[in-house]
């Protein structure tokens, strides 16, 4: 029974809304309303989760006002068995449902309330996808620019804390705020890219659907139509997508929609309309009927278009999309059909030659069009001088057609300074990047001379002794034979990292994923330092109560993330010094923290740290050296894993460094696929520290 519960829960929670069925619900709702009448057995927490889903029934019927006394019954049944979490969710659905109706005051409360726990348990995943929603819900009521702001900044802070097969949906979900709300289609392009790249990693079909059919719709709003059709098209024959049925009702019905605004290909429209209805009559029967007034008004702009269209039979397929949309309000699934039904009212009632009620009509659309993109307030302007020109009136005439005039130059001004501003971040990105180049040469010489000069001098000095005896040529060899090779391994590691970072820049570098004991190989490569800060005296700790946890890496990758790191704390510490070394899980995540109380990074430096060639002291006479290279190496690294990486630092107190990566296993295997022991090699721990000079 749990498992049902929890299964239902999941699906109810987390599916996208497009797939939920409306009649399913009603049954779910009946089955859980019996379940807490009858079975006498049911925990308090049974209960609790049981009207948890009743309320989600509501939620996904649109019936809010019911969502939210069922949620606060949850809320209850969480405070009396002292479950944070659930109650959490209670408030999280209690302000999603406020938020639909309109209640801001109380949406702003429970959200805060939800936010609040959530972030005190950790449960990013769960406090992303809200705000998402919310976000969803505020840009399709026409939020302002500021309030969508506000709330995207806090989704992004939390989807950055984790990477599930729930990424793709939210990344997807606030990059459709990016493009329709914000009318931002730059970032909204790299944040379906990122969306894509996780659907295709988890191999999630409808969301891959999904975030094909808005980079369709990007493509119209940059105004490729063709791009759009050839977008759609693919989707609508693509095999994998075939069960998507919603997807493809939606897909076919913008397709059209491309086609009679576009005026291409009109004689396939017919056929297009045919698979549109076979997909609509598939659904449930809230869908159904409201995805048949949206393929209804494109009929009628089709109809319209190829002066087919039957007035008649227009009206009444209008009068019949009116009294739909009222009947749902805010809950419609599609945007902008108020404004369709009024302004395609208006076109009919201009064929007919009433014009009086086209320009009431027309008017209503006008304001309409206020709420969303300008695009729509010109055609309004413009279809209000059609009507004043069939009348005669051509002082209104040239009025409207001047305003759409303007408002198209203001579009267009718009436009032209969102590509300067393009064009302003690129030419600054240039600049950068050769600002880096320069950096990167001064360093690389700087880097090279120290070791060059040491190993030449070396090499003067044995030169002085050759003509010596043997005995006391070998006496001067052993004496060098040390510095000159360690400074050898630096020049090898610099080009190494040179190499590396070049080569995963560039994609060439693809993990070698496994599932392995992360903490066998951490405790592993950590003791394998130990030998070499000997001299420093320094105090090397692993410490975990994690026994053992397989997880997907490259375990080479790993070594190299955890010797840089090490080198790093080492290099910062002074003699005596202390390096911990743990390993913890976290929220889907495990943990390995390398913290030690060296000197510390400056404040300014924090959010540097990671680029290529910064460094922490970068004075001629510093005491430390290395190329600043290692850390950006290590931030790629812990990406390639989906991971991230974080740094908590005072100066002159020590440096924490905590690396992210996602608790999951290649394929679902549990077994290990390699020993128990990894081998790691003394040439690479010996190469890694030869940058750091004993004193």
């Amino acid at each position: 029974m749990n498992r049902e519960v929890e299964s239902i829960i999941f699906d109810l929670e987390y599916k996208i809304d497009i797939n939920i069925d409306i009649d399913v619900m009603n049954l779910i709702r009946k089955v859980r309303e019996l379940e807490i009448i009858n079975n006498n057995l049911l925990t308090p927490e049974d209960i609790m989760k049981e009207y948890h889903i009743i309320a989600l029934t509501y939620y996904r019927e649109n019936k809010y006002k019911e969502s939210i006394s069922i949620s606060k019954i949850v809320s209850e049944y969480a405070r009396d068995i002292n479950d944070e979490y659930y109650l959490a969710k209670s408030y999280g659905w209690i302000a999603l449902n406020n938020l639909f109706l309109g209640n801001i005051t109380k949406f702003e409360k429970y959200y805060n309330r939800s936010q609040n726990l959530f972030v005190k348990l950790e449960e990013y995943e769960d406090i992303a996808l809200l705000t998402s929603r919310v976000l969803v819900v505020m840009c399709r009521n026409g939020y302002s620019k500021i309030a969508l702001e506000e709330y995207l900044e806090k989704a992004m802070s939390y989807l950055e804390r984790f990477h599930t097969k729930l990424s793709a949906q939210i990344y997807m979900s606030i990059a459709s705020v990016y493009s329709i709300g914000l009318n931002n289609f730059e970032i909204a392009i790299d944040l379906y890219s990122k969306a894509l790249e996780i659907a295709r990693e988890y191999n999630i079909l409808e969301i891959e659907a999904m975030i094909l059919y808005y980079i369709g719709v990007g493509y119209y709003e940059l105004n490729i139509p063709s791009k759009t059709i050839e977008t759609f098209n693919n989707i609508l024959s693509d095999e994998r997508f075939k069960d998507s049925i919603v997807m493809n009702a939606i897909v076919a019905l913008d397709l059209i929609g491309v086609h009679v605004d576009n005026r291409i290909d009109l004689n396939k429209v017919d056929k297009i309309i045919e698979v549109c209805e076979n997909s609509i009559n598939k659904l449930d029967y809230i869908k159904k009927e409201q995805y048949s007034v949206q393929l209804d008004l494109y009929k009628i702009k089709y109809y319209i278009s190829t002066n087919k269209v039957n007035t008649i039979e227009a009206i009444e397929l209008l009068n019949n999309a009116k009294k739909i949309y009222i009947k749902y309000g805010t809950s419609f699934i599609f945007t902008q059909v108020d404004f369709w039904i009024h302004q395609l009212f208006g076109v009919i009632y201009l064929h007919l030659g009433e014009y009086s009620e086209a320009i009431e009509a027309h008017n209503i659309a006008l304001e309409l069009s206020y709420n969303y993109q300008i695009r729509y307030t010109i055609e309004s302007y413009e279809d209000l001088s059609r009507v004043y020109e069939k009348m005669g009136d051509y002082e209104n005439a040239f009025l409207y057609m001047k305003k759409a005039n303007t408002s198209r130059r203001e579009v267009e001004h718009t436009g032209l300074i969102r590509k300067y501003m393009v064009t302003q971040d690129n030419y600054e990105k240039l600049r950068e990047h050769e600002r880096e180049r320069n950096h990167f040469f001064v360093t690389l010489s700087h880097e090279l001379k120290t070791p060059v000069n040491i190993i030449y001098s070396s090499l003067q000095l044995l030169n002085l002794f050759k003509d010596k005896n043997d005995k006391a040529f070998k006496e001067y060899y052993m004496k060098h034979e040390k510095s000159v090779k360690q400074n050898c391994l630096r020049i090898l590691k610099l080009i190494n990292n040179i190499i590396d970072i070049t080569k995963i820049d560039s994609g060439v570098v693809k993990p070698n994923f496994i599932n392995y004991d992360i903490i066998q190989l951490v405790e592993d490569i950590t003791m394998s330092v130990l030998s070499s800060v000997e001299l420093k005296e320094i105090e090397i700790i692993f410490d975990t109560e994690i026994e053992e946890k397989l997880i997907k890496c490259d375990p080479n990758m790993i070594e190299r993330i955890m010797l840089n790191l090490l080198s790093n704390a080492i290099k910062f510490s002074s003699n005596n010094g202390n390096i911990l070394v743990s390993i913890a899980e976290e929220s889907g995540y495990i943990i390995i923290k390398v913290k030690d109380d060296g000197i510390g990074v400056p404040s300014e430096m924090k959010n540097k740290i990671f680029n290529k060639f910064e460094q922490i002291d970068k004075s001629l006479n510093r005491k430390t050296e290395g190329s600043g290279i290692g850390l950006s190496i290590v931030k790629l690294l812990v990406e390639l894993h989906s991971g991230y990486i974080e740094l908590e630092s005072e100066e002159g107190k020590g440096s924490e460094f905590r690396v992210y990566i996602p608790d999951s296993k290649k394929n679902e295997i549990s077994e290990k696929i390699i020993g128990e022991k990894y081998n790691v090699l003394e040439e690479r721990v010996i190469t890694e520290l030869s940058d750091i000079y004993i004193t």
